[in-house]
């Protein structure tokens, strides 16, 4: 009986023991997947917190930089209405009323000697007027060129190569110009020439691209200065889509090589502008060229309008980072439908070329875009070379 006792009890230990392995052995079962899933959801989460810092490392290197109070040049559509600011300028025009809504800002840009950074999505980085602001008063404000600016009278004898000039701007206004950096004629010891064109009016994606054309078969390098119309002119009624035409003829000039130059917003008598309304054509022509490219372009020549100025323009203007830049050479080439023969027309642009001259053409003149070639052609046999504005 005792020995039937012993083996009883000892038979119930050994089950309890079995029992208590068994269970173990599940707890293991259990735990390990356990283990192996914090251990995954650990690794996952230190994954996700790298990457947020690699995507904010490489967004600090993609975006320009910006101080306190400094707004980006273009706010998209429907940033645009909570940020949105009134031009200051006077006006009642649909497209003026459409872009009023620009920041008013100033572009920081260098002068340019090389093509600029494309970075895409970026914009131009602007300051407040109040920062350029106020004008000394020791800056005159008067018009400096009535009725617009002409250039002195250069005349080159065809059968001889001999320039004469038989008449010039007065030495204290040139002095002016060349004190602030603007551009009149350029080199004027150096048997060079360039080539600038006005891109406003009814000028086209294709007048400009048959430009373009004969520049890159010759491989010369010119300027287009760019107005608030050229691009509104290729925009939707919102002033928001802009058509691929326009902003692709723009990309084409950049990479092609030739630079790109801000002729205002609307077009106006710079002159006659008040201090902020200046800034506000400039600063807005910058954003509307930044959304067309769509990277920002850092522009550093400016045409005023028919060439008006004064003192104060050539003031701000440098201040913007702007080479105000005017011509030593234009003839009547801007109505359409009033163009001379283009024999004339070439034969007239051969006599007004002399050393540093600056040319202006309008690139909605067909007799232009259809002498180019021959002009290049003349200047070259002359012994010019054709440059690039800013060299």
């Amino acid at each position: 009986m005792a020995d039937n006792n012993k083996r009883f009890h000892t038979s119930n230990q050994s089950r309890r023991k079995t029992r208590r392995k068994s269970h173990g052995g599940l707890w293991l079962l259990l735990l390990i997947p356990l283990i192996l899933a914090l251990g995954i959801a650990l690794g996952l989460t230190v994954r996700y917190i790298l990457d947020q810092h690699e995507d904010a490392k490489k967004k600090e290197t993609q975006q320009p930089s910006q101080t306190a109070g400094e707004l980006p040049g273009i706010v998209e559509s429907e940033e645009m209405n909570s940020t949105e600011e009134t031009s200051p300028a006077e006006s009642t025009s649909e497209e003026e009323t459409a872009e009023s809504t620009e920041q008013q800002a100033e572009p920081t840009k260098p002068t340019q000697t090389t093509q600029p950074t494309q970075q895409e999505g970026a914009f131009t980085p602007t300051k407040a007027a109040s920062e350029l602001l106020p004008v000394p008063d020791t800056v005159g404000r008067e018009t400096l060129s009535e009725g617009g600016w002409y250039g002195g009278k250069f005349v080159r004898d065809l059968s001889t190569g001999t320039v004469k000039c038989e008449w010039d701007r007065a030495a204290d206004l040139i002095k002016m110009l060349k004190d602030y950096g603007a551009i009149y004629h350029k080199n004027e010891d150096q048997k060079v020439c360039y080539l600038t064109f006005d891109c406003g009016g009814t000028t086209s994606a294709s007048d400009v691209n048959e430009i373009l054309d004969t520049l890159k078969a010759k491989n010369v390098k010119a300027i287009f200065m760019i107005p608030g119309d050229y691009i509104m002119n290729n925009l939707n009624r919102e002033g928001e889509s802009i058509k691929q035409d326009c902003a692709a003829s723009l990309r084409r000039i950049v990479e092609e090589g030739h630079l790109l130059g801000s002729h205002t917003y609307t077009h106006p008598q710079m002159p006659t502008l008040s201090d902020e309304d200046f800034i506000f054509q400039l600063n807005t022509q910058q954003n509307r060229i930044d959304k067309a490219l769509g990277y920002a372009y850092p522009l550093s020549y400016y045409r005023p309008p028919e060439g008006g100025i004064s003192e104060r323009d050539l003031y701000l203007a440098q201040k913007m980072g702007y080479h105000v830049t005017l011509w030593s050479y234009a003839y009547m080439d801007w109505n359409p439908n009033n163009q001379m023969a283009v024999n004339e027309a070439l034969n007239k642009a051969k006599v007004g070329l002399h050393d540093g001259c600056v040319y202006l053409f309008h690139a909605l003149s067909s007799t232009n875009r259809a002498m180019l070639g021959d002009l290049i052609d003349y200047m070259r046999a002359e012994g010019y070379e054709v440059r690039r504005i800013d060299q």
